[in-house]
C-alpha cells in the first residue's frame, strides 16, 4: 500500500490539485476552485494535499474553522475527494487522519 504525504496547497499547488477536485463536480471551473481555495486559506482555513511517493496528488480535502454553539470550534471538511485504485482507500485514509490530527491541534 503507497504512503501519502500530507501538505497544506497554496498558490500553484492549488492549481495542480485541480484535476482531482474536479472529479467532486463541487466547482463548476478552475477560477472559482482558485478563488474559493484562497479565500479559504485567507480565513484561517486550508487545504490538504495527499502526495503519493511519484509527487502526484491523490486526494484533496478543503477545511474551514467556525465556531458552534454548544460545540465550540469545529473543523468544517468541504471537498474530500481521492482517486483510488485500491479498495483500502489510502489516499482518503491519509486525508482523514490528517484531519483528525489538525482537529485535535485546533483544539
Amino acid at each position: 500500500m503507497p504512503h501519502f504525504a500530507i501538505d497544506h496547497l497554496f498558490g500553484d499547488q492549488l492549481l495542480e490539485a485541480w484535476p482531482i477536485v474536479r472529479m467532486s463536480r463541487a466547482h463548476a471551473n478552475r477560477q472559482w476552485w482558485m478563488s474559493e481555495a484562497a479565500q479559504r486559506t485567507g480565513r484561517g482555513g486550508g487545504v490538504l494535499g495527499a502526495r503519493a511517493p511519484d509527487g502526484n496528488i491523490h486526494g484533496v480535502a478543503a477545511y474551514s474553522v467556525a465556531t458552534k454553539p454548544f460545540l465550540g470550534r469545529v473543523l468544517v471538511v468541504d471537498t474530500p475527494v481521492s482517486f483510488e485504485l485500491s479498495r483500502r482507500a489510502p489516499a482518503r485514509t491519509a486525508l482523514y487522519e490528517a484531519l483528525e490530527l489538525l482537529a485535535n491541534a485546533l483544539d
